[in-house]
């Protein structure tokens, strides 16, 4: 009977550490991985103390994804005056045309040469930078200073370049960085050159000159009064009932691209009009017609046609109303817009 009984008893020990052994094996995976992570936050909280000592929360546990953290890269950005040209370089998130960085960065292209190689990439995030670089481009302005640069490297360390001549322009720049540039790592490299002083010229008969200032005159504006200028001289015709540009108009429109070819962020609105003979529908598809033709011949000389529409309004905005049937409101009229 005791025998019986202890060998019920090993048989029992037996089955229970095969039960325990089959539950360990099914869930030994999530038994590590628990392990794993409960060690790396003891690591993360046991070195997360700031400069008071205060404990800083442990990290998620779920694993870190490079995909979703492709906004931590960071952005580059040269802005270079030099003389009478700027640079503009780097690499930055795409912008609206409205964002106030793109806006300070290309404002001055209008009046000085720009070289832009720079790159808009969905791979940057918007630089937390921004607000600092618009106040230091704007003062590079608003000093006219002539030889000057700020660069932000992939460390984000930003640097000042260039040439001072101005003792009180050096100064206001040291304030502007101690106020403005405490959140960021800034380096200044300008140099101070003092300007040579130019010693007055005896003055023997004495004339008073008033200074006339050139109004700056808008490119984008200018182009279109050429252009609107040609096409009311010369006008765009086409071969009867058909849209193919005739020979003569094509030298008309080779004066047009002469101009705006070398206008930078422009876009080109091409719209063609008819007269009200014919059916409606006709009208507006012989429009469309012609203004795509005019488009394909732009694009055919070099005009970027991406940067380039079309649209065909038939016998809609008569330029005669009290005529609608005169020939005079069949047109071809191109606006340039800024892009």
């Amino acid at each position: 009977m005791m025998k019986q009984s202890i060998k019920v008893l090993l048989y029992g020990l037996l089955g229970a550490l095969f039960l325990i052994t089959l539950c360990i094996y099914f869930h030994l995976d999530e038994f590590l991985a628990y392990q794993e992570s409960q060690k790396k936050i003891s690591v993360e909280v046991s070195n997360g103390l700031n400069k008071k000592g205060t404990e800083i929360p442990a990290p998620p546990i779920q694993p870190f994804n490079l995909k979703e953290a492709s906004y931590l890269k960071p952005a580059l950005l040269q802005y270079v005056i030099n003389e009478d040209k700027i640079l503009i370089d780097g690499r930055l998130p795409i912008l609206e045309d409205t964002d106030s960085l793109k806006v300070t960065l290309m404002e001055h292209c209008q009046t000085f040469k720009c070289e832009r190689p720079i790159l808009f990439t969905n791979e940057q995030s918007y630089p937390v930078w921004s607000e600092f670089v618009q106040k230091m481009v704007a003062f590079f302005h608003d000093e006219n200073l002539t030889h000057i640069g700020i660069t932000v490297d992939e460390h984000k360390q930003i640097t000042l370049q260039g040439e001072l001549t101005d003792a009180a322009v050096q100064a206001k720049l040291q304030q502007m960085i101690e106020q403005e540039g405490i959140a960021y790592s800034v380096k200044n490299d300008t140099v101070f050159t003092p300007s040579k002083v130019i010693e007055p010229v005896p003055i023997v008969d004495r004339v008073v000159t008033q200074a006339v200032t050139k109004p700056v005159v808008d490119p984008i504006e200018e182009a279109q009064r050429q252009v609107s200028e040609i096409i009311e001289q010369e006008q765009i015709h086409f071969e009867r009932n058909r849209a193919r540009i005739t020979k003569k108009s094509q030298k008309t429109l080779d004066k047009i691209i002469q101009i705006v070819k070398d206008i930078p962020d422009s876009t080109i609105v091409v719209n063609g009009y008819t007269d009200a003979s014919g059916k409606r529908a006709i009208n507006r598809w012989i429009s469309q017609e012609r203004a795509k033709s005019v488009k394909n011949y732009l694009g055919s000389k070099g005009l970027n046609p991406k940067n380039i529409k079309a649209q065909g309004y038939g016998e809609t905005h008569l330029l005669y109303v009290d005529k609608p049937y005169s020939q005079l409101n069949r047109r071809v009229e191109i606006i340039i817009k800024r892009r």
